[in-house]
């Protein structure tokens, strides 16, 4: 499995006091030891071809405790087939002080092509390890989970032409051009693919909504690729019509495939 690994980053916002993150009551929490709480609310984004996940969990460090809480975290992914070895995509520490808390958020640019699932998604697993300052007595809290990372598809029109467009591993590239239209001969024809970084998986035309026996009713020409390696795809699209001996449109787009 091919990797391209970017470091952890943790982002820890100082939101308060340690009664204000939850609902629990404040006695529930041991004394001096830092606390990981999953709220539920993880989510994901992909950003400039990486993706960044909220892990959903909570990070405290309550005010008492002997020193700054150290937070460490390791993710890891495994390839789609049953067997594959778990492989680090990202890992990191950071620090929190006493009274402060946070969530964990965790961003990486790269899982291999094998780690991507048949429905797109990417299944990470987290460890996230939370000791005291202490040195001579720490106290040390530890969260195990995994979150599917489902990578939202990217889709585009014919605004988006001349653009440069970034993709994350697996994820898809959705365009839709209008223009088209079946019974007056318009229609849009894509180049063929000249890299192997991308995979075309649709390329037709879709009827607009139109009253039944409507002349020159519109249609919609829509193309999905999937990125597959790294690379640098340079795409393009054409409308002609049935008497026109150049194009009417031309579109054009630069796919930064991660």
């Amino acid at each position: 499995m091919s990797l391209s690994v970017r470091p952890l980053r943790l982002a820890l916002a100082t939101i308060g006091a340690v009664a204000a993150l939850s609902g629990t009551a404040s006695a529930a929490v041991v004394a001096d030891a830092p606390t990981l709480d999953d709220n539920g609310s993880a989510r994901t984004t992909v950003v400039n071809g990486a993706y960044q996940l909220d892990a959903g969990v909570a990070i405290s460090c309550p005010a008492t405790a002997a020193g700054t809480c150290r937070v460490r975290t390791v993710a890891t992914v495994a390839g789609a087939e049953a067997g594959d070895a778990r492989i680090v995509v990202a890992s990191g520490a950071t620090l929190v002080k006493p009274g402060a808390a946070g969530q964990v958020r965790v961003t990486f640019n790269g899982a291999g092509a094998s780690a991507i699932r048949h429905d797109g998604s990417i299944l990470v697993r987290l460890n996230i390890s939370a000791t005291d300052g202490s040195s001579s007595s720490a106290t040390t809290k530890h969260f195990q989970g995994q979150q599917l990372v489902s990578i939202p598809p990217k889709v585009l029109t014919e605004a988006a032409s001349g653009a440069r467009v970034p993709l994350a591993p697996g994820q898809r590239l959705v365009l839709r051009l209008a223009g088209g239209s079946s019974s007056t001969g318009y229609s849009w024809s894509v180049n063929p693919l000249t890299s192997s970084a991308l995979r075309l998986l649709v390329d037709h035309d879709v009827a607009d909504p139109c009253p039944a026996a409507t002349p020159g009713c519109p249609s919609t020409h829509v193309t999905v690729y999937a990125s597959r390696r790294m690379g640098v795809v340079e795409l393009g699209a054409s409308l002609t019509g049935p008497a026109d001996s150049t194009p009417t449109k031309r579109f054009k787009l630069t796919v930064l495939a991660h």
